[in-house]
Protein backbone atom coordinates (compact mmCIF):
# COMPACT_ATOMS: atom_id res chain seq x y z
CA UNK A 1 0.00 0.00 0.00
CA UNK A 2 1.33 3.46 -0.88
CA UNK A 3 1.14 6.28 1.66
CA UNK A 4 2.09 9.96 1.42
CA UNK A 5 3.85 11.53 4.43
CA UNK A 6 3.43 15.31 4.53
CA UNK A 7 4.69 17.77 7.13
CA UNK A 8 2.79 20.47 8.96
CA UNK A 9 4.17 23.93 8.20
CA UNK A 10 6.00 24.03 11.50
CA UNK A 11 8.24 21.87 13.57
CA UNK A 12 9.75 22.62 16.95
CA UNK A 13 12.56 21.26 19.10
CA UNK A 14 9.85 19.22 20.84
CA UNK A 15 8.60 17.41 17.74
CA UNK A 16 7.26 17.38 14.21
CA UNK A 17 3.61 17.09 13.25
CA UNK A 18 2.63 15.56 9.95
CA UNK A 19 -0.06 13.83 7.97
CA UNK A 20 0.12 10.31 6.58
CA UNK A 21 -2.52 9.55 3.97
CA UNK A 22 -3.44 6.77 1.59
CA UNK A 23 -6.59 5.64 -0.20
CA UNK A 24 -7.56 3.69 2.95
CA UNK A 25 -6.83 6.17 5.76
CA UNK A 26 -5.57 9.54 6.94
CA UNK A 27 -3.83 10.17 10.22
CA UNK A 28 -2.11 13.00 12.05
CA UNK A 29 1.37 11.98 13.14
CA UNK A 30 3.94 13.11 15.68
CA UNK A 31 7.64 12.39 15.28
CA UNK A 32 11.00 13.58 16.52
CA UNK A 33 12.22 17.01 15.38
CA UNK A 34 14.15 17.16 12.08
CA UNK A 35 17.76 16.14 12.75
CA UNK A 36 19.11 15.33 9.30
CA UNK A 37 17.35 11.94 9.05
CA UNK A 38 19.51 10.53 11.88
CA UNK A 39 18.23 7.14 13.10
CA UNK A 40 16.46 7.33 16.50
CA UNK A 41 16.74 11.15 16.63
CA UNK A 42 15.02 12.54 13.53
CA UNK A 43 11.65 12.54 11.83
CA UNK A 44 11.40 10.59 8.58
CA UNK A 45 11.74 12.83 5.50
CA UNK A 46 8.45 13.83 3.86
CA UNK A 47 7.65 11.78 0.77
CA UNK A 48 5.84 8.76 -0.62
CA UNK A 49 6.40 5.43 1.13
CA UNK A 50 5.24 1.85 0.94
CA UNK A 51 3.63 0.43 4.08
CA UNK A 52 4.55 -3.12 5.03
CA UNK A 53 3.04 -5.20 7.83
CA UNK A 54 5.35 -5.39 10.86
CA UNK A 55 4.98 -7.97 13.62
CA UNK A 56 7.58 -8.09 16.39
CA UNK A 57 6.24 -10.06 19.33
CA UNK A 58 5.30 -8.04 22.39
CA UNK A 59 7.03 -4.78 21.45
CA UNK A 60 5.12 -4.12 18.20
CA UNK A 61 2.49 -6.87 17.98
CA UNK A 62 0.55 -5.62 14.96
CA UNK A 63 1.60 -2.49 13.12
CA UNK A 64 3.10 -1.11 9.90
CA UNK A 65 6.61 -0.10 8.80
CA UNK A 66 7.59 2.60 6.28
CA UNK A 67 9.62 1.58 3.24
CA UNK A 68 11.16 4.26 1.00
CA UNK A 69 14.21 5.89 -0.52
CA UNK A 70 16.23 6.11 2.70
CA UNK A 71 14.12 3.80 4.89
CA UNK A 72 13.96 -0.01 4.84
CA UNK A 73 11.87 -2.40 6.90
CA UNK A 74 14.94 -4.13 8.34
CA UNK A 75 18.62 -3.01 8.24
CA UNK A 76 19.82 -3.00 4.64
CA UNK A 77 23.01 -1.71 2.95
CA UNK A 78 22.50 1.70 1.39
CA UNK A 79 19.54 2.64 3.59
CA UNK A 80 20.04 5.24 6.32
CA UNK A 81 17.06 4.14 8.43
CA UNK A 82 15.22 0.93 9.22
CA UNK A 83 12.25 -0.25 11.25
CA UNK A 84 10.38 3.07 11.29
CA UNK A 85 7.08 1.78 12.61
CA UNK A 86 3.82 3.16 14.00
CA UNK A 87 3.26 2.84 17.73
CA UNK A 88 1.55 4.62 20.60
CA UNK A 89 3.19 7.69 22.10
CA UNK A 90 2.24 10.69 24.15
CA UNK A 91 5.02 13.04 23.01
CA UNK A 92 7.65 13.05 20.26
CA UNK A 93 10.32 11.86 22.71
CA UNK A 94 8.43 8.54 22.95
CA UNK A 95 8.86 7.61 19.30
CA UNK A 96 12.68 7.48 18.84
CA UNK A 97 12.61 7.84 15.06
CA UNK A 98 9.27 6.10 14.57
CA UNK A 99 5.80 7.59 14.02
CA UNK A 100 2.85 7.92 16.40
CA UNK A 101 -0.75 8.50 15.32
CA UNK A 102 -2.02 11.32 17.53
CA UNK A 103 -5.68 10.96 16.47
CA UNK A 104 -6.05 7.44 17.85
CA UNK A 105 -5.43 5.91 21.24
CA UNK A 106 -4.30 2.51 19.93
CA UNK A 107 -1.58 1.15 17.71
CA UNK A 108 -2.36 1.52 14.03
CA UNK A 109 -3.54 -1.97 13.19
CA UNK A 110 -4.93 -3.94 10.31
CA UNK A 111 -8.42 -2.95 11.44
CA UNK A 112 -7.73 0.73 10.69
CA UNK A 113 -5.57 0.13 7.60
CA UNK A 114 -7.60 -2.39 5.65
CA UNK A 115 -6.99 -2.59 1.91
Amino acid sequence: MDALLRRAQWSTAQGTLGFLTSEAFELVSIECPPEGNRPYFSCVPAGTYQLERHVDGERYPDTWALIGETVSHFPEPGKVRSTCVFHVANIAENVLGCIADVKRTHIVSSASLTY
